[in-house]
């Protein structure tokens, strides 16, 4: 699930201080269990954010922007 919105100057970030958060999720029933796992990446997001705001920033502002080489 990804969710981006322009917003600037940012006036939060994504889960301040925290890098990521890893989930287990269990579900057990007669003759079934069920294990998943979950990995939020907030420090990734954060860089992505970043260079998604700067590119539309420097489009805005009529600077040459330079293209990023990040997978976004």
């Amino acid at each position: 699930n990804v969710d981006y919105r322009f917003q600037f100057p940012r006036e939060k970030e994504i889960k301040t201080g925290c890098i990521a958060t890893f989930r287990i999720f269990y579900r057990g029933e007669p003759g079934m269990t069920s294990i998943s796992f979950s990995l939020e990446d907030y420090e990734l997001g954060r860089i992505h954010m970043e260079e998604l705001d700067r590119q539309i920033v420097e489009a805005l502002t009529g600077e040459e922007v330079e293209a990023s080489d990040m997978d976004l």
